[in-house]
Parts: C-alpha cells; structure tokens; sequence
C-alpha cells in the first residue's frame, strides 16, 4: 500500500494548524517554487521545484477545505492505529505470565510455608543445591528474575519505538529541504520556506552538512543554521550571493 503523504509537513505547519495559517504557508511555498522565480536555473533544480510545486498545491488542495481535510485526518489516524496496537499488544506481552508460570508459583509458596517453623528454605542450583535462610529473601530470589526480565523487554520496546518515530520525523524534515529553497526561521524556531525576494528570510540553502567540526560550508559567504535533521545543519547564503551549483555535462 502506497504510504500517505504528510501534507502538513510539505507545508512546514502542525496539524493542528487553522485554514489561515495553511494558506498563507501555501502562498509561501508556491511563490517560493513559482517558474517565474527561478530564472535561469539548471534543469535539475528546475525539476525539483517542479515536483516541489506540485506536493505544495496538493497539500493545499486536500488541506484547504474542511470535508476533504477531515477525510485526510481519519485517514491519518487510521493509518496510526496498528502502531498503537502494536505498542498496546507488546505491553501486555511483557506483562502477562509465563505458561505454567502460575502452577510453579503455588508450589513455591506451598513450599516456603511448609518450612515456616524453621525459618529456613532451599533453593536448587547445584549439588545440593544452597540455603536461604530467610523466607522474605526466597521470595526475592525466585521473582526477581522475572522482574527484571520484564523491566528489560518494556525498556527495549520503548526504546525502539522512540528510535523509529524520531527516524520518520527525520525523513519527514529532510523531504521538504531543497537546494536553492530560500529559508526563514520562525521566532518559534520553525525553519519555514520563503520567497527568496522577502526582505526578511535567511538565505538561500546551498548545502547541507553534519555537526562534525571538520564538516564546513563550501561557500565563503555561508551562515550555518540548526536543520530539521538530527545531527545536520544548513548552509544559507544570502539570496545576492547565491549561484546555482552548476552541473557536470
């Protein structure tokens, strides 16, 4: 099945963003990737403002409206519930008893009041097998592996799912970010496209490159940015000083 796209993300708001924020964030994007605002630009850029272009009206055409944008939302959410289940089916997994786990139990408790006027208990784990001398410590030695064990299956799982989720919304950041996009970062922190003619946007993204201290902008006139992307940063140079990279023939 063909995944869904992310139409908020194409346009760089929350889901939970009203109409007049959606459509003033669509009139960013498309002027931003208007033919008329490229000028003479290599064909690859060209196509890739294209393709751009065409994911901003979609977005816009499927968000614009309130029936077609419920439609979308159900849509969403139905798609979001086998990870909820999963994630509900795994925790009750870890928390449910081993088969025959119960029948084990009783005896070993029937075992250790039988040896209540004594205060003492054996447990197996060699040639005839050790003491312990105190039933509360019994108890503590037969449940706390299981504990454990269960405690590590929770943490892995949740440790997975924080690790895929983060995963996602990083492909998600890196789809929207183009080379030759101009950017603007929102007082909320929010990296938005803009019109590379707007008086107050960032400049125009010329590369991406990692947190690495070895890992610079090519271009001499290039500020870093903090990027969408975990571990990366943005490269923009100011829209008077940007040229296209060219292209081999």
């Amino acid at each position: 099945m063909a995944q869904l796209p992310d139409h908020y993300a194409t346009l760089g708001v929350r889901p939970d963003a009203d109409t007049a924020e959606i459509r003033r964030a669509w009139i960013r994007a498309a002027r931003a990737n208007h033919p008329d605002q490229r000028g003479q630009v290599p064909q690859a850029q060209s196509e890739r403002s294209d393709r751009r272009m065409r994911a901003v009206n979609e977005a816009w055409r499927v968000l614009g409206t309130d029936e077609s944008r419920r439609s979308y939302d159900s849509e969403r959410a139905e798609l979001a519930k086998p990870a909820a289940e999963a994630a509900a089916a795994a925790h009750d997994a870890s928390s449910a008893p081993q088969s025959g786990s119960t029948a084990a139990s009783d005896a070993d408790f029937e075992d250790l009041w039988a040896h209540e006027r004594t205060g003492t208990t054996t447990e197996p784990g060699g040639p005839g097998g050790f003491v312990v001398s105190h039933r509360g410590a019994a108890i503590v030695v037969r449940v706390l592996p299981w504990a454990v064990a269960a405690t590590l299956g929770i943490v892995i799982f949740v440790a997975s799912a924080y690790m895929s989720a983060g995963s996602d919304r990083e492909q998600t950041s890196a789809a929207v970010l183009e080379i030759g996009e101009c950017f603007w970062t929102a007082p909320n922190g929010t990296l938005r496209t803009v019109a590379c003619d707007w008086s107050q946007n960032d400049g125009v993204l010329d590369q991406i490159v990692t947190m690495s201290p070895g890992d610079r902008c090519r271009h001499p006139h290039a500020v870093m940015h903090e990027a969408p992307i975990a571990g990366r940063r943005l490269c923009l140079v100011p829209v008077d000083r940007w040229q296209p990279p060219t292209t081999s023939p």
